[in-house]
Protein backbone atom coordinates (compact mmCIF):
# COMPACT_ATOMS: atom_id res chain seq x y z
CA UNK A 1 0.00 0.00 0.00
CA UNK A 2 1.26 3.63 -0.74
CA UNK A 3 2.51 5.79 1.66
CA UNK A 4 0.71 9.06 1.51
CA UNK A 5 1.58 12.31 3.34
CA UNK A 6 -0.88 15.22 1.71
CA UNK A 7 -1.03 18.95 3.21
CA UNK A 8 -4.62 19.42 2.41
CA UNK A 9 -5.41 23.18 0.45
CA UNK A 10 -9.06 25.00 0.44
CA UNK A 11 -11.34 23.50 -1.92
CA UNK A 12 -12.28 25.48 -4.98
CA UNK A 13 -15.42 23.76 -5.58
CA UNK A 14 -16.85 23.60 -1.84
CA UNK A 15 -16.27 27.63 -2.10
CA UNK A 16 -18.34 28.32 -4.91
CA UNK A 17 -20.75 25.83 -3.63
CA UNK A 18 -21.16 27.80 -0.31
CA UNK A 19 -20.94 31.58 -2.06
CA UNK A 20 -23.70 30.46 -4.16
CA UNK A 21 -25.80 28.56 -1.68
CA UNK A 22 -25.19 31.88 0.95
CA UNK A 23 -26.02 34.33 -1.98
CA UNK A 24 -29.51 31.90 -2.59
CA UNK A 25 -30.58 32.43 1.44
CA UNK A 26 -29.60 35.93 1.28
CA UNK A 27 -31.34 36.69 -2.06
CA UNK A 28 -34.58 34.66 -0.49
CA UNK A 29 -34.29 36.80 2.85
CA UNK A 30 -34.36 39.85 0.60
CA UNK A 31 -38.09 38.42 -0.95
CA UNK A 32 -39.55 37.49 2.01
CA UNK A 33 -42.48 40.40 2.47
CA UNK A 34 -41.70 41.34 6.15
CA UNK A 35 -41.00 44.68 7.46
CA UNK A 36 -38.13 46.92 6.89
CA UNK A 37 -36.64 46.60 10.23
CA UNK A 38 -37.28 42.86 10.62
CA UNK A 39 -36.24 42.36 6.91
CA UNK A 40 -32.65 44.06 7.81
CA UNK A 41 -32.27 41.88 10.99
CA UNK A 42 -32.52 38.95 9.22
CA UNK A 43 -30.14 40.33 6.36
CA UNK A 44 -27.80 40.34 9.01
CA UNK A 45 -28.60 37.70 10.81
CA UNK A 46 -27.72 35.72 7.08
CA UNK A 47 -24.69 37.46 6.40
CA UNK A 48 -23.07 37.09 9.69
CA UNK A 49 -23.99 32.88 9.52
CA UNK A 50 -23.02 32.82 6.14
CA UNK A 51 -19.45 34.30 6.71
CA UNK A 52 -18.84 32.16 9.77
CA UNK A 53 -19.90 28.96 7.54
CA UNK A 54 -17.37 29.52 5.14
CA UNK A 55 -14.97 31.17 7.64
CA UNK A 56 -14.87 28.12 9.55
CA UNK A 57 -15.84 25.09 7.42
CA UNK A 58 -14.83 26.07 3.68
CA UNK A 59 -11.69 28.11 4.34
CA UNK A 60 -10.63 26.05 6.96
CA UNK A 61 -9.87 28.93 9.30
CA UNK A 62 -10.55 26.91 12.93
CA UNK A 63 -7.88 25.14 14.96
CA UNK A 64 -9.31 21.75 15.31
CA UNK A 65 -9.48 21.89 11.01
CA UNK A 66 -7.24 18.89 9.69
CA UNK A 67 -4.80 20.21 7.83
CA UNK A 68 -2.73 17.01 6.38
CA UNK A 69 -3.21 13.39 6.43
CA UNK A 70 -0.27 11.01 6.45
CA UNK A 71 -0.21 7.45 5.64
CA UNK A 72 2.78 5.63 6.87
CA UNK A 73 1.62 1.83 5.93
CA UNK A 74 0.44 1.10 9.57
CA UNK A 75 -1.16 4.44 10.54
CA UNK A 76 -3.62 7.19 9.61
CA UNK A 77 -2.11 9.95 10.72
CA UNK A 78 -3.73 13.45 11.09
CA UNK A 79 -2.98 16.73 11.33
CA UNK A 80 -4.74 20.15 12.50
CA UNK A 81 -3.48 22.94 13.67
CA UNK A 82 -2.44 22.62 17.16
CA UNK A 83 -1.54 18.79 17.33
CA UNK A 84 -0.89 15.66 15.31
CA UNK A 85 -2.40 12.29 16.18
CA UNK A 86 -3.05 8.64 14.92
CA UNK A 87 -6.91 7.62 14.13
CA UNK A 88 -8.28 4.69 13.00
CA UNK A 89 -10.68 4.98 9.90
CA UNK A 90 -13.83 3.74 10.56
CA UNK A 91 -16.34 1.54 7.61
CA UNK A 92 -18.85 4.28 7.82
CA UNK A 93 -16.63 6.80 5.89
CA UNK A 94 -18.12 7.59 2.44
CA UNK A 95 -15.70 7.74 -1.04
CA UNK A 96 -16.87 9.08 -3.68
CA UNK A 97 -14.82 10.73 -6.98
CA UNK A 98 -15.43 14.27 -5.95
CA UNK A 99 -14.88 13.90 -2.16
CA UNK A 100 -14.18 11.44 0.82
CA UNK A 101 -16.28 12.01 4.39
CA UNK A 102 -13.65 10.29 6.40
CA UNK A 103 -15.15 9.11 9.53
CA UNK A 104 -12.16 8.11 12.28
CA UNK A 105 -11.58 7.29 16.00
CA UNK A 106 -9.20 8.78 17.69
CA UNK A 107 -6.59 6.91 20.19
CA UNK A 108 -8.72 8.29 23.06
CA UNK A 109 -11.88 7.20 21.30
CA UNK A 110 -13.05 10.61 20.23
CA UNK A 111 -14.94 10.41 16.88
CA UNK A 112 -13.80 13.35 14.52
CA UNK A 113 -14.79 13.89 10.79
CA UNK A 114 -12.79 14.83 8.07
CA UNK A 115 -14.30 16.43 4.80
CA UNK A 116 -12.00 16.13 1.46
CA UNK A 117 -12.39 17.61 -1.49
CA UNK A 118 -10.51 15.72 -4.62
CA UNK A 119 -9.20 19.75 -5.58
CA UNK A 120 -7.78 20.07 -2.46
CA UNK A 121 -4.61 18.48 -3.43
CA UNK A 122 -3.82 16.87 -6.49
CA UNK A 123 -5.30 13.91 -8.66
CA UNK A 124 -2.64 11.72 -7.92
CA UNK A 125 -2.86 12.12 -4.65
CA UNK A 126 -6.56 12.10 -4.55
CA UNK A 127 -6.16 8.64 -6.60
CA UNK A 128 -3.62 7.18 -3.84
CA UNK A 129 -5.71 8.02 -1.00
CA UNK A 130 -8.70 6.40 -2.59
CA UNK A 131 -6.61 3.15 -3.34
CA UNK A 132 -5.15 3.47 0.30
CA UNK A 133 -8.73 3.72 1.63
CA UNK A 134 -10.49 1.52 -0.35
CA UNK A 135 -7.92 -1.07 0.09
CA UNK A 136 -7.32 -0.77 4.10
CA UNK A 137 -7.62 -3.94 6.11
CA UNK A 138 -10.73 -3.78 8.34
CA UNK A 139 -9.86 -3.99 11.88
CA UNK A 140 -11.22 -7.21 13.77
CA UNK A 141 -13.78 -6.34 16.58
Amino acid sequence: MPEIDINLRTSKFFLSFAVLFCTATFLVACCVTLPITVKVVVLLITLIYSGCIIWRTVLRKTSREIQRVSYNGKAWIFQDQKRTFSAQILGESTLTQLFCILRCVRVDKQKITCLIFRDMMTKSQYRKLLIALKTREEPVS
